[in-house]
């Protein structure tokens, strides 16, 4: 087969089976030539310049390599997928360009066609190219589309079930909403107000506002600030001035120190005291307890009503008032009967109680009868003969409401009793404190006399408490009476009164217990009823403020 002819404007289409025809034909030729040993033109070798073996060997490497070039020409050699392909490509065809076909309903009309995607009310549009994402995000700022005011039935375009609901919402009547009528709903106005109430809300609310802030009728309660001695509080409403009878409860929030005072939402510092207008003293009010006051004129008052924070401390004897009998009195009393001496209502103590007769045989230092709080005890006697000294009790005994003592006359016969005693009555409020102990002085006085005229044993101008009283004597050559007067603020509670008589050769001793307050004054005498023949020796125990 003869080479093809290559020449002139060939598609690669058309040249392409020329082309491996003319490779076909010259290999056959070349390998015929190569084959022939016979030297087909009679080429001598001086004509070739023949070669060496190994120059001739270097010139084949070259046409193999060649060869080889040749053969891994893909334009000149395709394989069958690829001339496939190739065979598949339309006349006009372009490269391939980055487009769309179809989004939604809408089509591309150009190999570069472009769409483009617009955010609108509310709504925003955010590309990353990177990840080739689109994100639509709702804002929540959107205002009304232009079909918004239209939903309204006079719009230009109103939504048919709207339209009707609205109608028939504007159709209703207080019936069909079970509406009240005004007559109905002042009826139930009138009934939550109260029968015959014509008051507003507003009087009533300024009412109210009125009674929180009455201090009188319901006391406040605070906790107090400042210092031991000059106490603050802080009220919610504030008053605005305080008025006699103006109650409060404070608690301290230290021990108190002596003199306190209270200033209320800083109107001025006012006194407090206790209910008999004696400033209270360091340490009676405790941290951490209640105590309630009232104010009296220019002082607070302690509140008799109030418990307050001491509790029950029996020996603040501030808190009550003291109360005796040490006149010897006496009460007839019938042959084996008892008699009522005393009998006392309240909340207090009793200190002291001696029973004793002027009678002779065994109704001499008789029992006694005590009803504490409904309770009856009896403290039982004994007869001592001439040398008595009268039942007598010296500790305590606290009641809570009532006591009532009762003497009983052992004797088959009536006879003449008389019954000392000293008792204590809460009237304030108790605080922790022993007076005995805060008190600014306890002192011992003591005399003896021989003579018939009285004589000082004390003799004081202050104030404080009477704490008990030794009166005793003694025989020396003749038998005398020893007499004892006891005066507390000009009061004479004992007036000469003859307290025994010690016989021959012995002594006697007659004891009074208080505390017994006083004042402004305490005076003690004693004398003999006969001069220079019995020795009388009193001893007197006393505090001052």
């Amino acid at each position: 087969m003869p080479l093809q002819d290559l020449s002139g404007d060939l598609k690669l289409r058309q040249a392409w089976p020329r082309i491996e025809q003319n490779d076909q034909y010259l290999e056959g030729k070349i390998d015929s030539h190569t084959s022939d040993t016979n030297n087909p033109h009679g080429v001598t070798a001086a004509q070739v310049g023949a070669e060496t073996p190994a120059g001739a060997q270097a010139k084949a490497d070259v046409v193999q390599s060649n060869l080889n070039i040749h053969m891994s020409d893909l334009l000149a050699h395709l394989s069958p997928e690829d001339r496939a392909k190739f065979e598949s490509i339309e006349e006009g065809a372009e490269v391939n360009q980055f487009a769309f076909a179809t989004i939604g309903t809408i089509l591309a009309t150009s190999p570069t066609d472009t769409i483009t995607f617009e955010s609108g009310t509310g709504i925003s549009i955010t590309y990353n190219p990177t990840l080739k994402k689109i994100t639509w995000t709702a804002t929540g700022d959107a205002t009304p589309g232009p079909h918004g005011p239209s939903h309204d039935p006079d719009g230009s375009d109103p939504i048919p079930a709207l339209s009707a609901l609205i109608d028939a919402f504007n159709a209703l009547t207080a019936a069909d909403i079970g509406a009240e009528t005004p007559a109905g709903a002042q009826a139930k106005v009138d009934a939550l107000a109260g029968v015959g109430n014509t008051k507003t809300v507003k009087q009533i609310d300024d009412e109210v506002t009125a009674h929180l802030a009455d201090y009188i009728r319901q006391p406040a309660f605070a906790t107090t600030s400042g210092t031991s001695t000059a106490y603050t509080v802080t009220l919610d409403p504030a008053p605005t001035s305080l008025i006699e009878g103006f109650g409060i409860t404070i608690v301290p929030h230290v021990d108190c120190g002596a003199s306190p005072t209270l200033n209320i939402n800083g109107l001025g510092a006012v006194a407090l005291k206790d209910q008999k207008g004696i400033a209270i003293t360091a340490g009676k009010m405790v941290a951490g307890k209640p105590y309630t006051f009232r104010l009296v004129g220019t002082d607070f008052l302690a509140d008799s009503g109030s418990e307050g924070g001491g509790g029950s401390s029996l020996h603040d004897w501030s808190a009550y008032t003291t109360h005796q009998n040490w006149a010897g009195t006496s009460t007839a009393i019938p042959a084996a009967s008892f008699a009522t001496m005393l009998d006392v209502t309240g909340d207090g103590q009793l200190v002291f109680v001696r029973a004793d007769t002027s009678s002779a045989g065994s109704a001499r230092n008789p029992d006694i009868r005590m009803t504490v709080d409904g309770t009856a005890y009896t403290f039982e006697g004994v007869d001592a003969g001439a040398n008595r000294q009268g039942n007598m009790l010296l500790e305590p005994i606290y009641f809570k409401s009532s006591l009532k003592i009762e003497v009983f006359n052992r004797s088959a016969s009536a006879g003449s009793f008389w019954l000392d005693y000293t008792y204590l009555l809460k009237t304030g409020t108790p605080g922790e404190s022993q007076t005995l102990l805060t008190s600014s002085a306890r002192k011992m006085a003591y005399s003896e006399v021989f003579a018939a005229t009285d004589s000082d044993v004390v003799n004081i101008t202050g104030s404080g408490y009477l704490l008990g009283i030794d009166f005793s004597a003694y025989y020396n050559s003749g038998v005398a009476n020893l007499l004892g007067t006891v005066i507390l603020d000009g009061t004479t509670i004992m007036n000469g009164r003859i307290l025994f008589s010690p016989y021959a050769s012995s002594g006697k001793i007659s004891t009074f217990k208080g505390p017994l307050r006083f004042d402004s004054n305490l005076i003690v005498r004693h004398r003999m009823s006969t001069n220079n023949v019995s020795t009388a020796v009193t001893r007197v125990w006393y505090t001052l403020d």
